[in-house]
Parts: structure tokens; sequence; C-alpha cells
């Protein structure tokens, strides 16, 4: 038996395997389909019973033989998604389960493509031209067809370049490439209904196997009769594999964690239970801060090897001295998983003044330093920085240089807001990644 267990600790029943007779070595073949989400913590527990009356529902009615737990996440992580449990009953060793787990997820491949027509009818009269464009059609199953894509409009030509497409296989023809897509090509109109020019038909391997060919002649279908009205030509294709995230993980690639945490002023005093940077003495509650460095790290953790973080502070006097990027752990040193930045967080309340003001760009830089390393060292290593804080940044147009300097770095940025203060002015931050 499968079970999922919550964030409440509850235990939800999320199936069973078919029972094997006589057999201390079972192969089990049901499969327990799962959503796999990278930023949480997903926690499982498999019971293993002797069946004792045939067909019985009630599980007390069976011999429990054992149980073990596992993250979803260690199942991802571990080599060729096969992880092995240790089977145990209170304290006693009652074997072990090997838990395999496959990606079922088909929509990796994408259709790269380019088209262009020929010779096209014209559909709007003697003194104009055509604005033609192509659409897609899947075949559904029961034989009728739904568009899936349309391209850019080429306005007032018969002989159109349309520009290059990207299509979800899966989208196209769910994964079977022997599937035939119709193309049709229409003239827009903008104020009455768009005229058919013509349609073709091909399959995801005719694409392939056509780039650069002859043309592929454009029929006219109407009333039953086809007549055709020009041709059109597949450039070049190929067919692209996007990599997801389990692909990494299960590829060897480790995630690393980096925190920055705000010391300026405007977080309160931390002797103040009001401050947001307050420490409660009896451990009963975690402030803002504690709680995103716990919940954040306890998922990151999960993907480091060695789960040895660097934690750093922003805006504070340490030593005596101002900074806008000091390590809390000691120069050169990392913690020990999500305990070790608990702990060295809530020491530093001892050893940092608050001051100001809330600059970035020197986190980024060390950030974007240790990911330059983990880069050039060849080893599969992607980091994020969350960086935590209570208010707006002083030096945003910087921070959006240094962040652009990184992309093409193995590194993430998470911003945090920290209280009740208003984020609505900040800027909005896009960097594309084009590969880890």
């Amino acid at each position: 038996m499968l079970y999922s267990i919550n964030a409440e600790l509850e235990e939800v029943e999320v199936g069973r395997t078919e029972v094997i007779r006589d057999d201390l070595n079972p192969n089990w073949t049901k499969q327990f389909v799962l959503d796999y989400y990278f930023e949480e913590i997903q926690r499982f527990k498999v019971r293993v019973y002797d069946e004792d009356k045939l067909n019985e529902e009630n599980l007390s009615s069976h011999d429990f033989i054992g149980q073990c737990w596992f993250d979803l996440s260690q199942v991802v992580k571990s080599n060729g998604m096969a992880l092995l449990c240790p089977l145990m009953k209170g304290d006693r060793d009652r074997g072990q389960l090997i838990i395999h787990g496959e990606e079922m997820d088909q929509s990796k491949e994408f259709l790269r493509m380019q088209v262009s027509g020929r010779d096209l009818a014209n559909k709007d009269g003697l003194f104009d031209k055509s604005d033609p464009y192509l659409t897609a059609l899947r075949c559904k199953e029961d034989g009728t067809w739904s568009r899936v894509w349309k391209s850019d409009i080429i306005m007032d030509n018969l002989n159109p370049d349309w520009n290059e497409a990207v299509l979800n296989v899966q989208q196209l023809c769910n994964g079977d490439k022997d599937r035939p897509i119709k193309f049709e090509i229409w003239d827009f109109d903008r104020y009455n209904d768009h005229d058919y020019m013509g349609e073709f038909t091909l399959t995801v391997n005719e694409i392939l196997a056509s780039g650069g060919g002859d043309g592929i002649p454009v029929m006219e279908v109407k009333k039953g009769k086809s007549k055709q009205r020009g041709s059109a030509m597949v450039n070049y294709s190929e067919i692209m594999r996007v990599p997801t995230m389990m692909d990494f993980l299960a590829g060897g690639c480790e995630v690393s964690l980096m925190v920055a945490v705000d010391f300026t002023g405007s977080n309160g005093e931390p002797s103040n239970p009001a401050s947001l940077h307050y420490i409660d003495p009896s451990g009963d509650a975690q402030n803002d801060y504690q709680r995103a460095i716990d919940r954040v790290g306890r998922v990151l953790e999960q993907y480091d090897t060695d789960k040895k973080f660097p934690i750093f502070g922003f805006g504070g006097k340490f030593g005596g001295k101002l900074s806008h990027c000091f390590p809390l752990f000691g120069e050169g040193e990392e913690v020990e998983g999500a305990d070790g930045l608990l702990i060295t967080y809530e020491g530093a309340m001892n050893e940092v003044s608050l001051s100001g003001p809330t600059l970035m760009n020197q986190v980024l830089a060390e950030a974007k330093r240790r990911a330059a390393e983990d880069k050039n060292s060849g080893e599969q290593k992607y980091s994020v920085l969350l960086v935590l804080c209570d208010g707006q940044f002083q030096d945003i147009d910087q921070s959006i240089n240094k962040l652009v300097e990184a992309d093409d770095l193995p590194l993430s940025v998470v911003i945090v807001g920290i209280g009740n203060e208003d984020f609505a002015g900040e800027k909005e931050i896009v960097v594309y990644k084009e590969d880890l």
C-alpha cells in the first residue's frame, strides 16, 4: 500500500498493488501515477502486508510485514530512478524495497520547421493579393480535426515565407509521428470571414523527410472535389528535445542554495518583539526570515549531495564595519543543511548591528562569482540565491545589470519580501536561461 503524507502529517492512501503469492522477492506490476513538484517536499510511506484472507479489504485481517518512508525527490535523484529503501517493523529489519520511478510526460519533443507557399490562389481579385496564413489541425481519436496552431500573416503575397514555428509534438499528434496533421492556408480578411485557399496533409515523419525537397501540392477541396492551388515547401525541420528538471536531476545535477539576509535598520531592533528579526526565546514560533529559510532550505537540501550552503548578510555592520555582502559563517565556509542555516541566522543576531541602505548588487556579484566557478568546474550544479528583505532596493538598476551579466550562468535568484512593506514599486526582472 502507498500512502501520501501531507503537511499536517495525515496519511492518505494512494493505492494498493496486486497480491503476489508464495514469493519473498516479489516484483509488483502495479504502477502509481504521481504528480511531481520540484519545489515541494512530497513524503510517501509504503506498507507491506501478507494477505491472509482472499480479497479482504480490511487490512487488520492481514499480517503487517513492515513499512518504509521516502521523499519523491529521492527517487528522482537516485541512479536510474531506482531507490533502495529498508523495510522496517519497529526496529526490526524486514527486508528491502526497490522503488522504481519513470517520467510519464511525453511532451518533451518539439518540431521546429519553416514553411513556404508558392503560386497560391489569389482570393482578393484583380487589383489586390491575398494575405495568407497557415494553420495546423490535429486529427482527434474520432477522426475530427482541431486547430492547434496558427502562423503569422504575410500581407499581399502569393509566395509567402512564414516565420519559423516550434510546435509541441504531443499537441500536434499525441506523440504519434505517423498520425496525419492537416495544414490549411487562409486569406486573412480584416472585416469579413477569412477565405479558404487550400490544404495539404503531412505526418511529423513526412515533415522531417521533406525538408528542402520538392513542393507539396496545396489542394483546394470543395464539394468533394480537389484542385491544386499552388504548392508548399518545408524548407527545414528537426525534432528538438527540451529537457525537464527531472532530466537534469536524474543526470546527476545538484541544486544548491545560497541565502542572503537583509540586516537594514528598517527591520527593527532584534530585541524588540515587533522586529522582523525578533527570535522567540521559547522557540515555539519562527519569524518570517526563519520560516522562509526553513521551508526553502528543506526542499533544496534534498538535491545537494553535501548539503552545505553559504549564508550572507547585507545592509548591516559586521565586526563594526558596514557591508553589503558579508558571510555569517566565516570566510569561505558553509553551513550544514537547513538546520545549519537557521542556527547561523539566529546566532548572527548577536554579531550584526542593523544599518543600511538596502543594496543588492554586491550579493548578486558574489552569487555570480560562485556560479561561474561551478560552471567552469565542469560539474552539473545549479544554484538558487534566496534573497530575504523587508523593502525595496535602492540599487535596482545596478542589480538588473548584474542579472543580465549572469544570464549564461547556472543561477536563479528568488527574492522574498518579508513583513508588510509595499513591494509594488519594484520592477519586474526577467532573465531567460537558455540552458543550465
